[in-house]
């Protein structure tokens, strides 16, 4: 179920429920997202090519959920627009690491594997 108010901007739902998918349906149908004031909770969530997502700054939050240890916020393809953002990880989960670990903030498209 998409939540979108008579503006086309998706708003939030003031939970913890995952809106990768509602993000991605709008980057098929107008290749752009508007996401209203509040927190959006997700994960992996890719831009194809020539999309553009769009917040309200400080406002607009897109925080990744803690179920799954291989993840990220967002993939950009080529000529991505991220606008008026404020990305998280999901600051009450975090362990301090040694090195870089399989969560990220932001992964463009063509970014080299971490040597295995």
């Amino acid at each position: 179920m998409t939540t979108l108010n008579a503006n086309n901007i998706l708003v939030t739902t003031n939970d913890m429920t995952d809106r990768t998918a509602e993000i991605e349906k709008q980057f098929a149908e107008t290749r752009v997202c508007r996401l209203g004031a509040g927190d959006f909770y997700v994960k992996n969530i890719v831009m194809p090519d020539y999309t553009t997502i769009v917040g309200e700054g400080s406002a607009t939050r897109l925080i990744l959920l803690d179920d799954a240890e291989e993840c990220f916020v967002l993939k950009m393809a080529s000529y991505c627009v991220i606008k008026d953002l404020h990305l998280m990880g999901n600051v009450e989960h975090i362990v301090p690491q040694e090195e870089v670990g399989d969560r990220h903030g932001i992964v463009f498209e063509g970014s080299k594997e971490k040597p295995g």
